[in-house]
């Protein structure tokens, strides 16, 4: 199998319209594909011009392109992973090398006598590759870019997990597993206007805390992966949105907007883009004009991907029935997967495991470290993600 559809829209942030610090790849194979969103919050002047979170997601989606391009879909899952991680290791090494001089910025594009992680760009990434002959794909998560499945029989799921404050709150023990599923469901179905399951301090703390960890490029160590697994079946939709446009809707408006027929990318950035011009919060002089408390103005992002069959697509013996996921682990239509309970494996180590655990399960194998990732980095303003390691 492959995609036999694909879709792409992305627009600039209405806050910096000359610029997209958003990326986008779908390999010429039409087996895999990735949105990458550049951050970079200080903008370092060179002779050459501005470094920012464009140069960031430019340069991974080239070596994406670079190695990537002609991924065949035919590896195995371990296989797979091993593969990916080695070209997400040279994007991380590239980055930090190439923009941000191993850590060593010169003095005259850091006048302001910036830290190294205020002045380091680099790039979160959500990168889907098919894999055993087509019938699976594998995720690689770095950071708050997402990824989704359309199932006929489950409807849409997120089959990525955020690299950000609430995951690395509930792996430290600060929230309980129970507390972060439920924190987690009130935000994605949260319209931007009914609070009835808003009305907690908890979960409005999460839905406007922006900090994120496993961003690539800012450190010389690649952080680890988030890795998760999901089979495929003929008229599946995959979706990879950058945090601008995800954050500008419910699960709810997202799922409708994927199934539209004819370039459901193009109408998920068209509905981000008339709401995050809309106030965040009400006009007490003027109740009735409208806001959106979703509203964000970020660069937006979307790569929409139709699983079909290809005739020439071989190595596979597994029947349409046989690929679908079991009516035990599909009981209802879950609005996210289940939680990791175990925290992720220390940075730059791969987890060997036969198979990364497929959504919506995803419990990490028995041999994964439990060694928890660095903190969050510190928000820095709407819009922008900074790198520094400390809350």
């Amino acid at each position: 199998m492959k995609w036999i559809k694909s879709w792409v829209a992305t627009v600039p942030s209405p806050t910096h319209p000359d610029r997209n610090e958003d990326n986008l790849w779908v390999a010429a194979s039409g087996r895999a594909a990735a949105v990458i969103d550049g951050m970079g919050g200080y903008r370092r002047r060179t002779a050459h011009g501005d470094v920012g979170g464009e140069h960031a997601s430019s340069l991974a989606s080239k070596i994406l392109a670079e190695r990537l391009d002609a991924w065949d879909g035919l590896l195995s899952m371990k296989e797979a992973k091993v593969v990916l991680r080695q070209v997400i290791e040279e994007i991380n090494a590239r980055l930090w090398q190439d923009l941000n001089w191993s850590g060593k910025v010169p003095p005259e594009e850091n006048p302001d006598g910036k830290s190294v992680d205020e002045t380091s760009v680099g790039a979160a990434m959500t990168l889907v590759a098919m894999c055993d002959a087509g019938t699976r794909a594998i995720a690689a998560q770095h950071g708050d870019t997402h990824g989704y499945a359309l199932k006929d029989d489950m409807g849409l799921i997120q089959i990525t997990e955020d690299q950000d404050l609430l995951t690395w709150e509930r792996m430290n023990g600060v929230i309980s597993e129970d507390d972060a599923v439920r924190i987690a469901q009130a935000i994605d179905h949260f319209d931007g206007v009914n609070l009835t399951e808003m009305m907690d301090q908890k979960v409005m703390r999460y839905f406007f805390d922006k900090n994120i960890f496993g961003a690539l490029g800012v450190d010389g160590t690649c952080p680890e992966t988030g890795w998760s697994a999901i089979k495929l079946v003929v008229g599946d939709r995959i979706a990879l949105l950058s945090d601008g446009a995800y954050s500008n809707m419910s699960l709810d408006e997202l799922s409708n907007m994927l199934s539209y027929p004819d370039d459901p990318a193009q109408v998920v950035i068209e509905l981000s883009m008339q709401r995050c011009v809309l106030p965040r919060f009400p006009d007490a002089n003027e109740l009735s004009k409208p806001y959106n408390m979703r509203a964000t103005q970020d660069d937006m992002t979307a790569v929409v991907l139709e699983v079909g069959v290809e005739d020439t697509m071989e190595g596979t013996t597994e029947s349409q029935d046989d690929l679908a996921l079991s009516a035990e682990q599909t009981t209802e239509a879950m609005p996210r997967p289940r939680f990791i309970t175990e925290p992720l494996a220390a940075p730059n180590t791969l987890v060997e495991s036969d198979e990364p655990t497929e959504v919506p399960y995803l419990d990490l194998p028995e041999d994964t470290e439990e060694t928890a990732p660095p903190p969050p980095a510190e928000d820095i303003g709407e819009g922008m993600e900074n790198m520094s390691g400390e809350l």
